[in-house]
């Protein structure tokens, strides 16, 4: 019995292994938040919720990648929290081209909304979809998940 369970963990840990890795390749950008605390303190956040957050968006693939930013940045991002969404508003949106080359970084401010509002912290991630043709958080089931990289977690206390 115990060489029959060894013998499946040695088949078992180099397919997570392997699957990790795949995961990791379709993912070439690693994905920073901070909240702007002064946002926090405005009238937007009070009334309506509104907050600022800074993302950092970096380039880990050993090729040069491709993103789509917007005048407007909240149409390339999701979140992973119901109460939590990007700002995606604007009459106009104007879309450009970037070239990240490996290891480059790019930042932007997103503004996001908290709503319905909750008492007490509440925890998001906001998902990066480099090649938005649309406001992604707006038709979710529309962005190929495969192709959204994940931020850390942050955590809104009012």
């Amino acid at each position: 019995m115990k060489k029959a369970f060894t013998c499946l963990l040695l088949l078992i840990v180099p397919y997570f292994a392997s699957a990790q890795q795949s995961t990791h390749q379709n993912h070439p950008f690693a994905v920073e938040l901070s909240i702007v605390t002064a946002s926090l303190h405005k009238e937007l956040f009070s009334r309506n919720g509104g907050f600022l957050v800074d993302a950092k968006i970096t380039n880990i693939s050993g090729e040069d990648q491709t993103i789509t930013q917007w005048s407007q940045p909240g149409w390339s991002w999701l979140s992973d929290n119901p109460v939590i969404s990007p700002d995606i508003s604007a009459l106009q949106n104007f879309p450009s081209t970037l070239v990240l080359k490996s290891s480059e970084v790019y930042r932007t401010r997103v503004w996001l909304y908290f709503y319905p509002r909750s008492q007490g912290p509440v925890s998001f991630r906001l998902g990066f979809f480099p090649r938005a043709k649309f406001p992604v958080s707006g038709r979710p089931n529309e962005v190929p998940r495969d192709q959204v990289s994940w931020s850390n977690a942050v955590t809104l206390t009012q």
